[in-house]
């Protein structure tokens, strides 16, 4: 007699790994606002140096902002990459529960 198997997620674990990707999801999101202030502000310290006539910490503002954008973009693609997880396994979730 041959046994038949069937793969059944654990949906406590399940639950609990999607919950963690929520929850990493949300801290990219609070990061993001928050290099997103620090660019504004290196662009006004930038401004003000070169009102003051200091162009060289106006450049090095300006070289901090480039630093920051490059992290924001980083975390742009963290983020892309985490939602398509999430929505990933609500797909398979989906259609696990359909098909048993």
């Amino acid at each position: 007699m041959l046994k038949t198997v069937h793969l059944v997620p654990n949906l406590r674990t399940y639950d609990s790994a999607v919950l963690q990707m929520k929850v990493q999801r949300d801290n990219l999101k609070r990061y993001q606002k928050s290099i997103q202030v620090v660019l504004d502000r290196e662009h006004e310290i930038a401004k003000e140096c070169l009102a003051r006539g200091d162009k060289s910490k106006a450049l090095l503002a300006l070289r901090k902002r480039k630093y920051q954008e490059q992290m924001l973009k980083k975390t742009d693609g963290h983020l892309e990459t985490l939602e398509q997880l999430v929505n990933k396994s609500f797909l398979f979730l989906s259609t696990w529960f359909h098909t048993t």
